[in-house]
Order: C-alpha cells, then sequence, then structure tokens
C-alpha cells in the first residue's frame, strides 16, 4: 500500500468512481474551484471533472441533499458532501423521508444510488457546530448502508450499489 493519509484515499475513492461511471457526480459546498471541499478531499476533481461532474452547491444542506435524492432516482449516482455530519441533521428529512423510502414505495423502480459523505466528530477544536459526532442516529433507517470506513484502503473498497449510504 502506498503511504498516503485518509482523506487521500477518501480522494483516490472518489476519483475512481468518476473515472469509471460517466453517472457519477460529487456535489456540496465548495468542492470545486480553489477549496477542494471539505478537509481538501475534493481538492483537484474539479480541474479534471469539470462544472457538470463536480458541482459547489449553495450553503443548503437540505437542498442539495434533496437534489442529489432527485439525480439518484432519475439514474445518475451522486456523491453529496455535507461538510460535516452536523449539518446532516438541516438534511434530515430528505435522507429519512426520500432516500431511504423511495426505492420501496416505488416498488424498486427507484432506487436512490446516493452516497452522502460528512465528517463526523470534532476532534480538531472547532466549535460547538463543528464538534458532534452523530454516530447512532441514523442506524434503523431502511435500505440503507451505513460505512464509517476504519482504515485508509476502506474508502476505495466500498462501492456504490442501489441503495443510499451514509457514512
Amino acid at each position: 500500500m502506498t503511504d498516503r493519509s485518509y482523506l487521500e484515499a477518501i480522494r483516490d475513492g472518489i476519483r475512481h468512481a468518476l473515472a469509471t461511471d460517466d453517472h457519477v457526480f460529487v456535489m456540496g459546498e465548495d468542492v470545486g474551484g480553489e477549496f477542494g471541499g471539505a478537509f481538501k478531499v475534493t481538492e483537484g476533481l474539479h480541474r479534471s471533472y469539470g462544472d457538470s461532474r463536480v458541482i459547489d452547491t449553495p450553503i443548503s444542506e437540505a437542498a442539495f441533499v434533496y437534489a442529489g435524492v432527485g439525480a439518484a432516482m432519475g439514474g445518475l449516482r451522486p456523491v453529496v458532501e455535507v461538510m460535516l455530519v452536523d449539518f446532516l441533521t438541516v438534511a434530515w428529512s430528505a435522507v429519512v423521508n426520500a432516500a431511504a423510502k423511495f426505492a420501496d414505495f416505488s416498488g424498486g423502480r427507484w432506487p436512490v444510488p446516493l452516497v452522502i459523505r460528512a465528517r463526523c466528530g470534532g476532534w480538531y477544536a472547532d466549535g460547538g457546530q463543528h464538534a458532534d459526532g452523530h454516530i447512532q442516529i441514523e442506524l434503523p433507517l431502511a435500505d440503507q448502508v451505513q460505512q464509517r470506513p476504519g482504515h485508509r484502503r476502506d474508502p476505495r473498497q466500498q462501492r456504490q450499489r442501489d441503495f443510499p449510504r451514509v457514512g
């Protein structure tokens, strides 16, 4: 294994998904351009894949998570980056009332192949709105796969299937 950071491993996994599937795209706050997303995970992806595959969104987690759900139902495979898991609570309705249920509600006609990626846990001395560790709150949701890679080799090994993922 090459010597790389955990965040580089996540970036490599996203880059691999973008390179091997034209339906995959990334969206979230500051994922393109100079910032490269939360903690630089998407750094360089905009340069490689452009505006149509690496999409900066306004600061409205509910809006862009719902947009990801709609895109997934329409046949795309979005990777939605929510900067911090603290802000996923703002978009919780999209996760529990849409992403987790539409495949069942539609009898399987509308799968939701959606990845929601968020940093979990403060541990880097940011304020109260950037330090939560909502590890357990999404566990009981139907038709979701929870992923919390524990080693830097894991992000690339975890593949996107036709059901939503939060991790």
